[in-house]
């Protein structure tokens, strides 16, 4: 696999295997955010499992963004099962942040869950390794977010 395009988030999205692995670095603002999930679906990988590993970016967004990132998601997942999502951060704050995310999304998305350790994150987004399914072998692309 390439390694994962950075753009402050970026992703490699398993088509085959129907997984996503993000990784967010640097300063993130809610139009960075949005830009993913645009991306995300662009990319047809809304509906796909998702670890994003958080552990080396600093938030830009309010509690007041939440809401607007939560309509976001909503709106661009019409028709589609939600996905489990692990968020993996060695921040209190972002941890704090995303567990807020998680209370207000949680009606549609009830498969979110906020992590400190990337293994056990790992191992509850799949009953696979993601490390193991992305290879040059499978479904996978990566996706620059613009």
């Amino acid at each position: 696999m390439n390694s994962i395009t950075q753009n402050v988030i970026g992703f490699a999205a398993d088509h085959d295997n129907r997984v996503i692995i993000s990784r967010a670095r640097g300063v993130i603002s809610r139009t960075e955010i949005l830009r993913y999930i645009d991306a995300k679906a662009h990319a047809g990988a809304l509906s796909y499992a998702e670890l994003l590993d958080a552990r080396d970016m600093v938030v830009d967004v309010s509690i007041a963004d939440l809401p607007v990132i939560g309509d976001a998601m909503r709106s661009s997942m019409v028709g589609q099962k939600p996905p489990k999502m692990a968020v993996v951060t060695n921040s209190a704050f972002i941890y704090g942040l995303a567990k807020r995310y998680g209370e207000i999304t949680d009606a549609d998305t009830p498969q979110f869950k906020v992590f400190t350790d990337y293994e056990e994150a790992n191992r509850w987004v799949s009953t696979y390794e993601l490390t193991n399914a992305c290879n040059e072998n499978s479904g996978v692309q990566d996706h620059p977010v613009p």
